[in-house]
Protein backbone atom coordinates (compact mmCIF):
# COMPACT_ATOMS: atom_id res chain seq x y z
CA UNK A 1 0.00 0.00 0.00
CA UNK A 2 1.33 3.43 -0.96
CA UNK A 3 -1.07 6.24 0.02
CA UNK A 4 -0.73 9.74 -1.40
CA UNK A 5 -0.16 11.16 2.11
CA UNK A 6 1.54 9.76 5.20
CA UNK A 7 -0.71 9.59 8.25
CA UNK A 8 -0.78 8.25 11.81
CA UNK A 9 2.69 7.41 13.06
CA UNK A 10 3.91 7.26 9.46
CA UNK A 11 3.36 11.01 9.20
CA UNK A 12 6.56 13.10 9.11
CA UNK A 13 7.86 15.08 12.04
CA UNK A 14 8.53 18.76 11.44
CA UNK A 15 11.73 19.49 13.35
CA UNK A 16 15.12 18.15 14.35
CA UNK A 17 15.63 17.51 18.07
CA UNK A 18 18.28 16.47 20.59
CA UNK A 19 17.34 14.76 23.86
CA UNK A 20 20.14 14.32 26.37
CA UNK A 21 20.03 11.30 28.69
CA UNK A 22 16.43 10.23 28.09
CA UNK A 23 14.80 8.14 30.82
CA UNK A 24 15.58 4.43 30.86
CA UNK A 25 13.68 1.72 32.76
CA UNK A 26 15.57 -1.50 33.42
CA UNK A 27 19.27 -2.14 32.91
CA UNK A 28 21.10 -1.68 29.65
CA UNK A 29 23.37 -4.68 28.93
CA UNK A 30 27.06 -4.47 29.72
CA UNK A 31 29.07 -4.00 26.55
CA UNK A 32 26.22 -2.53 24.56
CA UNK A 33 28.25 0.52 23.55
CA UNK A 34 27.38 2.10 20.27
CA UNK A 35 24.80 3.76 18.12
CA UNK A 36 21.45 2.55 16.88
CA UNK A 37 20.26 4.41 13.77
CA UNK A 38 17.17 4.04 11.64
CA UNK A 39 16.27 5.94 8.49
CA UNK A 40 13.01 6.55 6.70
CA UNK A 41 11.08 8.99 4.51
CA UNK A 42 10.23 12.28 6.23
CA UNK A 43 9.28 15.05 3.76
CA UNK A 44 10.17 18.57 4.84
CA UNK A 45 7.16 20.68 5.83
CA UNK A 46 7.48 22.80 2.69
CA UNK A 47 8.29 19.89 0.39
CA UNK A 48 6.29 19.84 -2.85
CA UNK A 49 3.69 17.03 -3.03
CA UNK A 50 5.07 13.89 -4.64
CA UNK A 51 3.57 10.52 -5.54
CA UNK A 52 4.42 7.59 -3.31
CA UNK A 53 5.85 9.68 -0.43
CA UNK A 54 7.12 6.60 1.39
CA UNK A 55 9.49 5.94 -1.50
CA UNK A 56 10.29 9.52 -2.44
CA UNK A 57 10.16 11.47 0.83
CA UNK A 58 13.26 13.27 2.09
CA UNK A 59 15.33 10.94 4.26
CA UNK A 60 15.56 11.42 8.03
CA UNK A 61 17.69 9.42 10.46
CA UNK A 62 16.87 8.83 14.13
CA UNK A 63 19.70 7.76 16.42
CA UNK A 64 20.22 6.62 19.99
CA UNK A 65 23.72 6.61 21.53
CA UNK A 66 24.31 4.08 24.33
CA UNK A 67 27.50 3.90 26.39
CA UNK A 68 28.47 2.39 29.72
CA UNK A 69 24.92 1.39 30.64
CA UNK A 70 23.56 4.90 29.95
CA UNK A 71 21.66 6.53 27.12
CA UNK A 72 23.71 9.57 26.18
CA UNK A 73 21.38 11.07 23.60
CA UNK A 74 18.64 10.73 21.05
CA UNK A 75 18.65 12.94 17.96
CA UNK A 76 17.09 13.08 14.53
CA UNK A 77 18.45 14.74 11.40
CA UNK A 78 17.34 15.16 7.81
CA UNK A 79 19.75 13.74 5.25
CA UNK A 80 21.27 16.83 3.66
CA UNK A 81 20.70 16.03 0.04
CA UNK A 82 21.45 18.99 -2.23
CA UNK A 83 17.73 19.78 -2.40
CA UNK A 84 17.16 19.49 1.36
CA UNK A 85 20.31 21.49 2.14
CA UNK A 86 19.10 24.27 -0.14
CA UNK A 87 15.68 24.41 1.56
CA UNK A 88 17.25 24.37 5.04
CA UNK A 89 19.95 26.90 4.19
CA UNK A 90 22.81 24.48 4.76
CA UNK A 91 25.94 23.68 2.83
CA UNK A 92 25.23 20.83 0.45
CA UNK A 93 27.63 17.88 0.18
CA UNK A 94 29.66 17.91 -3.02
CA UNK A 95 28.71 15.06 -5.37
CA UNK A 96 31.42 12.99 -7.06
CA UNK A 97 32.42 14.08 -10.57
CA UNK A 98 30.53 11.19 -12.24
CA UNK A 99 26.89 11.88 -13.10
CA UNK A 100 25.07 9.60 -10.64
CA UNK A 101 21.64 10.07 -9.03
CA UNK A 102 21.97 11.60 -5.58
CA UNK A 103 19.13 9.80 -3.80
CA UNK A 104 17.59 10.61 -0.42
CA UNK A 105 19.17 8.12 2.00
CA UNK A 106 15.69 7.09 3.16
CA UNK A 107 15.82 3.30 2.78
CA UNK A 108 18.60 1.74 4.86
CA UNK A 109 21.64 2.54 7.00
CA UNK A 110 24.82 0.52 7.15
CA UNK A 111 28.12 0.80 9.06
CA UNK A 112 31.33 0.07 7.21
CA UNK A 113 35.03 0.76 7.78
CA UNK A 114 34.24 2.88 10.83
CA UNK A 115 31.76 5.05 8.95
CA UNK A 116 27.98 5.19 8.78
CA UNK A 117 26.11 5.37 5.47
CA UNK A 118 22.49 5.99 4.46
CA UNK A 119 21.31 4.26 1.26
CA UNK A 120 18.38 4.62 -1.11
CA UNK A 121 17.46 3.04 -4.43
CA UNK A 122 19.32 3.94 -7.63
CA UNK A 123 21.71 6.36 -5.94
CA UNK A 124 24.94 6.91 -4.07
CA UNK A 125 24.87 6.65 -0.27
CA UNK A 126 25.43 9.50 2.18
CA UNK A 127 28.16 9.37 4.83
CA UNK A 128 26.88 10.48 8.24
CA UNK A 129 28.63 11.63 11.40
CA UNK A 130 28.35 9.05 14.18
CA UNK A 131 28.57 11.84 16.74
CA UNK A 132 25.85 14.13 15.43
CA UNK A 133 24.13 12.28 12.52
CA UNK A 134 24.90 15.27 10.30
CA UNK A 135 25.51 14.52 6.61
CA UNK A 136 29.23 14.58 5.79
CA UNK A 137 29.46 13.59 2.13
CA UNK A 138 27.96 11.84 -0.86
CA UNK A 139 30.07 8.69 -1.02
CA UNK A 140 31.32 6.62 -3.95
CA UNK A 141 34.13 4.80 -2.04
CA UNK A 142 36.73 6.09 -4.47
CA UNK A 143 34.44 5.08 -7.38
CA UNK A 144 33.24 5.39 -9.86
CA UNK A 145 29.84 3.83 -9.12
CA UNK A 146 28.07 4.67 -12.39
CA UNK A 147 24.59 3.56 -11.28
CA UNK A 148 24.97 4.09 -7.55
CA UNK A 149 23.82 1.26 -5.28
CA UNK A 150 20.73 -0.66 -4.34
CA UNK A 151 19.30 -0.02 -0.89
CA UNK A 152 20.50 -3.31 0.65
CA UNK A 153 24.30 -3.73 0.59
CA UNK A 154 25.67 -6.86 2.25
CA UNK A 155 28.61 -7.14 4.65
CA UNK A 156 30.82 -10.21 4.82
CA UNK A 157 31.79 -10.66 8.46
CA UNK A 158 34.70 -12.93 7.50
CA UNK A 159 36.49 -10.68 5.01
CA UNK A 160 35.17 -7.33 6.23
CA UNK A 161 34.15 -6.40 2.67
CA UNK A 162 30.91 -4.71 1.70
CA UNK A 163 29.13 -5.94 -1.43
CA UNK A 164 26.38 -4.18 -3.31
CA UNK A 165 24.58 -4.26 -6.63
CA UNK A 166 23.42 -1.46 -8.92
CA UNK A 167 20.64 -1.84 -11.47
CA UNK A 168 19.81 0.51 -14.34
CA UNK A 169 17.17 0.86 -17.05
CA UNK A 170 19.82 1.02 -19.77
CA UNK A 171 22.48 -1.58 -20.48
CA UNK A 172 24.45 -2.72 -18.62
CA UNK A 173 21.44 -3.54 -16.47
CA UNK A 174 23.24 -4.85 -13.39
CA UNK A 175 26.61 -4.35 -11.72
CA UNK A 176 28.37 -5.80 -8.69
CA UNK A 177 30.65 -3.65 -6.53
CA UNK A 178 32.97 -4.73 -3.72
CA UNK A 179 34.26 -2.26 -1.13
CA UNK A 180 37.15 -3.53 0.99
CA UNK A 181 37.36 -3.36 4.78
CA UNK A 182 39.14 0.02 4.52
CA UNK A 183 36.22 1.54 2.61
CA UNK A 184 37.74 1.59 -0.89
CA UNK A 185 36.14 0.23 -4.05
CA UNK A 186 38.31 -2.69 -5.16
CA UNK A 187 36.16 -4.38 -7.78
CA UNK A 188 33.35 -3.44 -10.13
CA UNK A 189 31.93 -5.73 -12.79
CA UNK A 190 28.92 -6.10 -15.06
CA UNK A 191 26.64 -9.01 -14.20
CA UNK A 192 24.79 -11.16 -16.74
CA UNK A 193 21.29 -9.66 -16.78
CA UNK A 194 19.68 -9.14 -20.18
CA UNK A 195 16.69 -6.98 -19.24
CA UNK A 196 16.05 -3.92 -17.03
CA UNK A 197 14.73 -5.64 -13.91
CA UNK A 198 14.14 -4.10 -10.48
CA UNK A 199 16.73 -5.67 -8.16
CA UNK A 200 15.84 -4.59 -4.63
CA UNK A 201 17.90 -7.20 -2.78
CA UNK A 202 20.27 -10.10 -3.34
CA UNK A 203 21.96 -12.93 -1.49
CA UNK A 204 25.62 -13.05 -0.49
CA UNK A 205 27.14 -16.46 0.11
CA UNK A 206 30.74 -17.58 0.55
CA UNK A 207 31.07 -18.65 -3.10
CA UNK A 208 28.00 -17.23 -4.83
CA UNK A 209 25.95 -14.12 -5.39
CA UNK A 210 22.25 -14.97 -5.53
CA UNK A 211 20.47 -12.81 -8.13
CA UNK A 212 16.73 -12.34 -8.62
CA UNK A 213 15.54 -11.64 -12.17
CA UNK A 214 11.83 -11.14 -11.46
CA UNK A 215 8.97 -9.67 -13.51
CA UNK A 216 9.11 -6.13 -12.12
CA UNK A 217 10.64 -4.41 -15.15
CA UNK A 218 11.44 -0.90 -16.30
CA UNK A 219 8.50 0.89 -17.88
CA UNK A 220 9.05 3.87 -20.17
CA UNK A 221 5.38 4.73 -19.72
CA UNK A 222 5.83 4.88 -15.93
CA UNK A 223 8.93 7.05 -16.40
CA UNK A 224 7.05 9.52 -18.59
CA UNK A 225 4.22 9.48 -16.05
CA UNK A 226 6.67 10.76 -13.42
CA UNK A 227 6.80 7.67 -11.21
CA UNK A 228 9.92 7.84 -8.98
CA UNK A 229 10.71 4.15 -9.46
CA UNK A 230 9.49 3.41 -12.98
CA UNK A 231 9.49 -0.37 -12.63
CA UNK A 232 6.18 -2.22 -12.99
CA UNK A 233 5.00 -5.77 -12.51
CA UNK A 234 4.78 -7.34 -15.96
CA UNK A 235 2.23 -10.11 -16.33
CA UNK A 236 3.37 -13.25 -18.13
CA UNK A 237 7.04 -12.27 -17.86
CA UNK A 238 9.39 -15.07 -16.88
CA UNK A 239 11.15 -15.28 -13.52
CA UNK A 240 14.44 -16.87 -12.59
CA UNK A 241 17.00 -16.99 -9.80
CA UNK A 242 20.72 -16.98 -10.58
CA UNK A 243 23.98 -18.03 -9.00
CA UNK A 244 27.00 -16.00 -10.08
CA UNK A 245 30.52 -16.78 -8.79
CA UNK A 246 31.28 -14.18 -6.17
CA UNK A 247 35.01 -13.91 -6.74
CA UNK A 248 35.47 -15.12 -10.30
CA UNK A 249 34.22 -14.66 -13.83
CA UNK A 250 32.61 -18.04 -14.41
CA UNK A 251 29.28 -18.37 -16.20
CA UNK A 252 26.05 -17.83 -14.23
CA UNK A 253 23.70 -20.65 -13.31
CA UNK A 254 20.06 -19.69 -13.88
CA UNK A 255 17.07 -21.49 -12.38
CA UNK A 256 13.55 -20.88 -13.75
CA UNK A 257 10.86 -20.37 -11.10
CA UNK A 258 7.28 -19.24 -10.77
CA UNK A 259 7.06 -15.44 -10.50
CA UNK A 260 7.10 -13.99 -6.98
CA UNK A 261 7.62 -10.69 -5.22
CA UNK A 262 10.84 -10.45 -3.23
CA UNK A 263 10.78 -8.33 -0.08
CA UNK A 264 14.02 -9.23 1.73
CA UNK A 265 16.68 -11.94 1.73
CA UNK A 266 17.12 -13.39 5.23
CA UNK A 267 19.93 -15.96 4.95
CA UNK A 268 22.09 -17.86 2.46
CA UNK A 269 23.53 -21.28 3.24
CA UNK A 270 25.80 -23.20 0.87
CA UNK A 271 25.65 -26.95 1.51
CA UNK A 272 28.56 -29.34 1.03
CA UNK A 273 26.47 -31.08 -1.65
CA UNK A 274 26.67 -27.92 -3.76
CA UNK A 275 23.08 -26.88 -3.17
CA UNK A 276 22.41 -23.29 -2.11
CA UNK A 277 19.58 -22.62 0.35
CA UNK A 278 18.11 -19.12 0.42
CA UNK A 279 15.61 -18.06 3.08
CA UNK A 280 13.64 -14.97 2.19
CA UNK A 281 10.50 -12.96 2.68
CA UNK A 282 8.37 -13.13 -0.47
CA UNK A 283 4.82 -12.75 -1.75
CA UNK A 284 2.98 -14.28 -4.70
CA UNK A 285 2.76 -11.16 -6.88
CA UNK A 286 3.14 -7.39 -7.03
CA UNK A 287 -0.31 -6.72 -5.59
CA UNK A 288 0.36 -6.04 -1.91
CA UNK A 289 -0.50 -9.60 -0.87
CA UNK A 290 0.97 -10.52 2.50
CA UNK A 291 4.54 -11.80 2.35
CA UNK A 292 5.62 -15.00 4.12
CA UNK A 293 8.86 -16.73 5.11
CA UNK A 294 9.92 -18.93 2.21
CA UNK A 295 12.87 -21.08 1.18
CA UNK A 296 14.50 -21.53 -2.19
CA UNK A 297 16.78 -24.54 -2.68
CA UNK A 298 18.95 -24.10 -5.76
CA UNK A 299 20.33 -27.42 -6.96
CA UNK A 300 23.04 -26.99 -9.65
CA UNK A 301 23.30 -30.75 -10.13
CA UNK A 302 19.66 -31.05 -11.17
CA UNK A 303 19.26 -27.52 -12.52
CA UNK A 304 16.14 -26.89 -10.46
CA UNK A 305 14.89 -24.32 -7.95
CA UNK A 306 12.66 -25.78 -5.25
CA UNK A 307 10.44 -23.23 -3.47
CA UNK A 308 8.57 -23.87 -0.24
CA UNK A 309 6.76 -21.82 2.39
CA UNK A 310 8.35 -22.20 5.83
CA UNK A 311 5.76 -20.09 7.66
CA UNK A 312 2.54 -18.92 5.99
CA UNK A 313 1.80 -16.16 8.49
CA UNK A 314 2.25 -12.56 7.23
CA UNK A 315 5.73 -11.33 8.24
CA UNK A 316 8.69 -9.26 7.12
CA UNK A 317 11.86 -7.45 8.25
CA UNK A 318 14.06 -10.47 9.06
CA UNK A 319 17.02 -10.08 11.39
CA UNK A 320 19.69 -12.44 12.67
CA UNK A 321 23.27 -12.63 13.85
CA UNK A 322 25.31 -10.62 11.32
CA UNK A 323 28.25 -12.99 11.84
CA UNK A 324 26.24 -15.78 10.15
CA UNK A 325 24.84 -13.85 7.18
CA UNK A 326 26.89 -15.72 4.54
CA UNK A 327 26.22 -19.22 5.85
CA UNK A 328 25.29 -21.40 8.80
CA UNK A 329 22.48 -19.22 10.19
CA UNK A 330 20.16 -21.11 12.51
CA UNK A 331 18.17 -18.41 14.27
CA UNK A 332 16.02 -15.82 12.54
CA UNK A 333 13.59 -13.24 13.90
CA UNK A 334 10.83 -11.68 11.82
CA UNK A 335 8.10 -9.14 12.51
CA UNK A 336 4.46 -10.25 12.35
CA UNK A 337 3.69 -7.60 9.79
CA UNK A 338 0.60 -5.46 9.48
CA UNK A 339 0.73 -4.00 5.95
CA UNK A 340 -2.22 -1.60 6.35
CA UNK A 341 0.28 1.27 6.12
CA UNK A 342 3.08 2.02 3.66
CA UNK A 343 5.60 -0.15 5.56
CA UNK A 344 5.29 -3.20 7.84
CA UNK A 345 4.76 -2.72 11.59
CA UNK A 346 3.53 -5.19 14.18
CA UNK A 347 2.82 -6.14 17.78
CA UNK A 348 4.73 -9.44 17.91
CA UNK A 349 7.77 -11.24 16.54
CA UNK A 350 8.41 -14.76 15.32
CA UNK A 351 11.54 -16.62 16.35
CA UNK A 352 12.50 -19.25 13.77
CA UNK A 353 14.83 -22.17 14.33
CA UNK A 354 15.81 -22.74 10.70
CA UNK A 355 17.75 -25.90 11.57
CA UNK A 356 14.83 -27.74 13.15
CA UNK A 357 11.90 -25.96 11.53
CA UNK A 358 10.50 -24.72 14.84
CA UNK A 359 8.77 -21.36 15.34
CA UNK A 360 7.83 -19.44 18.48
CA UNK A 361 5.50 -16.44 18.59
CA UNK A 362 6.95 -13.62 20.70
CA UNK A 363 4.51 -10.93 21.85
CA UNK A 364 5.78 -7.41 22.35
CA UNK A 365 4.81 -5.55 25.55
CA UNK A 366 1.15 -4.53 25.74
CA UNK A 367 0.31 -1.60 23.49
CA UNK A 368 3.68 -1.56 21.73
CA UNK A 369 3.89 -1.34 17.95
CA UNK A 370 7.33 -1.82 16.41
CA UNK A 371 8.91 -1.75 13.00
CA UNK A 372 12.22 -3.43 12.26
CA UNK A 373 14.27 -4.63 15.23
CA UNK A 374 17.99 -5.35 14.86
CA UNK A 375 19.80 -8.33 16.36
CA UNK A 376 23.06 -7.53 18.19
CA UNK A 377 25.35 -10.29 19.58
CA UNK A 378 25.96 -10.00 23.32
CA UNK A 379 29.75 -10.09 22.83
CA UNK A 380 32.37 -11.15 20.31
CA UNK A 381 32.27 -14.86 21.31
CA UNK A 382 28.54 -15.07 21.93
CA UNK A 383 26.57 -18.05 20.63
CA UNK A 384 24.30 -17.31 17.71
CA UNK A 385 21.16 -16.67 19.77
CA UNK A 386 22.96 -14.97 22.67
CA UNK A 387 22.19 -11.33 22.09
CA UNK A 388 19.69 -8.52 22.00
CA UNK A 389 16.85 -7.34 19.79
CA UNK A 390 16.55 -3.60 19.77
CA UNK A 391 14.83 -0.76 17.96
CA UNK A 392 12.36 2.10 18.12
CA UNK A 393 8.74 1.44 19.04
CA UNK A 394 5.45 3.29 19.50
CA UNK A 395 2.73 2.85 22.11
CA UNK A 396 -0.30 3.94 20.13
CA UNK A 397 -2.99 4.26 22.84
CA UNK A 398 -0.60 6.22 25.09
CA UNK A 399 1.10 8.08 22.22
CA UNK A 400 4.49 7.39 23.79
CA UNK A 401 7.56 6.83 21.59
CA UNK A 402 10.39 4.72 22.89
CA UNK A 403 13.12 2.20 22.35
CA UNK A 404 13.20 -1.47 23.36
CA UNK A 405 16.05 -3.82 24.25
CA UNK A 406 14.87 -7.45 24.36
CA UNK A 407 16.75 -10.59 25.40
CA UNK A 408 16.75 -12.85 22.33
CA UNK A 409 17.00 -15.97 24.51
CA UNK A 410 13.93 -15.08 26.55
CA UNK A 411 11.07 -14.70 24.09
CA UNK A 412 8.09 -12.94 25.62
CA UNK A 413 9.97 -11.79 28.73
CA UNK A 414 9.78 -8.18 29.86
CA UNK A 415 12.24 -5.90 28.06
CA UNK A 416 15.75 -5.78 29.48
CA UNK A 417 15.57 -2.01 29.05
CA UNK A 418 12.95 0.42 27.88
CA UNK A 419 13.82 4.00 26.93
CA UNK A 420 11.17 6.71 26.89
CA UNK A 421 11.47 9.53 24.39
CA UNK A 422 9.55 12.79 24.31
CA UNK A 423 8.12 14.00 21.04
CA UNK A 424 7.23 11.60 18.24
CA UNK A 425 9.48 9.09 16.46
CA UNK A 426 7.63 8.04 13.30
CA UNK A 427 7.79 4.55 11.87
CA UNK A 428 10.69 4.20 9.45
CA UNK A 429 12.26 1.77 7.05
CA UNK A 430 15.52 0.03 8.03
CA UNK A 431 17.94 0.48 10.92
CA UNK A 432 21.26 -0.87 12.15
CA UNK A 433 23.48 -1.12 15.21
CA UNK A 434 27.02 0.24 15.04
CA UNK A 435 29.43 -0.64 17.85
CA UNK A 436 31.54 2.33 18.92
CA UNK A 437 34.32 2.75 21.47
CA UNK A 438 33.45 4.68 24.59
CA UNK A 439 34.01 8.41 24.40
CA UNK A 440 33.75 8.49 20.60
CA UNK A 441 30.59 10.58 20.34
Amino acid sequence: MQPDALSGNFAPVTEERVLLEPACTGTLPTGLDGLYVRTGPNPLPDAPPRPLPWLTGDGMVHGLRIEGGRVLWYRNRWISTPEVADRLGRSAPVPPPALVPEGSGNLAVCPHAGNLYAFSELALPYALSTGTLETRAIEDFGGPLPAGSIGHPKADATTGALHTLAYHFEAPYLRHHEVDRRGRLVRSRVLPLERPAYVHDFGLGRRWLVLFDLPRLFSEEALLDGQPLPYCWTEDAEARVGLVPRDGDGPPLWFPTDPFRLEHVAAVHEESSGRVVVDLIAGPAEDGTDATLQRLTLDPGRGVCLREVLDDRPQDLPTGDPRTATGGRRWLWTLAADRSGPAPVGRRLYRHDLLHGERVEVPLPDGVVAGELSYVPAHARAEEDEGWLLGFCWEGPRSVPGFLVLDARRPGAEPVARITLTGRVPHGSHGCWMALPRGSG
